[in-house]
């Protein structure tokens, strides 16, 4: 199928998701679980860049995470309208089987972005696929082998609170792989303990921060900027994060619980 017929179907498809209100929504609210609701602001000053609405839910055994949200997201000019879904083995709720990210203009007619990332645990392969829509004019196709396991930027705070839950080795290197198709080994570390503050109240949390894993990347830990997460103490329920908001590069953000939803 040319790119010009492609784009022609995903309007078409766009316009059936605006009567529906959107597919993802429509399915996640269907489903039984828990709602939690957050916001990004950037980490120098008050300005909120946007708003996100997550619901966690089990489906055919698997934990799967929808995110619908709004406003300046991944560093974009203009507001833009979002969805992600995020899909964990039913076996091991620690393994990410699929993260999918799908970014709408603000009226939700036209995609700008969508990216696909599948793991084959079978195989242990990771395939990453990448549509700019009108933003470029080809694919981006990534296929990664021997991968233990993966997170993408939305999945690890899950991926952390499951480890943290799991009361066994919090630092297994993760391998992070980024919306540009880049591939990172990253490492988990309790650091302490902190009482924080967010919308929602004030928590005794447990501070986690992420850091480079492997001998080279460890060489060049001084250079990166921290990361930083903050989960209850009592039940390990993430409350904050602070970084980088999509990757090397980017504006750092603070983003909080508001509301918990269940």
């Amino acid at each position: 199928m040319s790119r010009s017929s492609r784009g022609r179907w995903l309007n078409v498809l766009l316009s059936v998701w605006v009567v529906l209100a959107g597919a993802v929504s429509v399915e996640a609210t269907s489903l039984q679980g828990r709602f939690e609701q957050y916001e990004a602001l950037r980490e120098t000053g008050t300005q909120k860049l946007w708003q996100a609405r997550v619901h966690i839910a089990e489906k055919l055994g698997e934990t799967v995470v929808f995110e619908r949200g709004e406003g300046l997201y991944h560093g974009a000019d203009e507001p833009v309208v979002w969805e992600n879904k995020l899909r964990f083995h039913s076996e091991d709720p620690g393994r990410l089987l699929s993260a999918s990210r799908t970014i709408f203009s603000s009226d939700g007619q036209r995609v700008l972005k969508s990216i696909q990332r599948d793991y084959d645990p079978t195989t242990k392969t990771l395939t990453l696929t990448i549509d700019q829509n009108e933003l470029a004019d080809d694919l981006t196709t990534r296929t990664w082998e021997g991968i233990e396991r993966f997170a993408t930027s939305g999945s690890l705070p899950f991926l952390i609170q499951h480890r943290l839950r799991e009361g066994g080795a919090i630092d297994e290197p993760i391998t992070l792989i980024t919306s540009k198709a880049k591939s990172y080994s990253v490492r988990p570390t309790v650091e302490g303990h902190e009482r924080i503050v967010v919308p929602e109240g004030v928590f005794d949390c447990v501070k986690v921060t992420l850091n480079p894993a492997g001998t080279f990347l460890k060489f060049l830990a001084p250079l990166f900027p921290e990361i930083a997460f903050w989960y209850t103490q009592d039940d390990f329920q993430f409350v904050k994060y602070e970084g980088l908001e999509h990757g090397m590069g980017s504006a750092r953000v603070v983003m909080q619980r508001m509301v918990q939803l269940d």
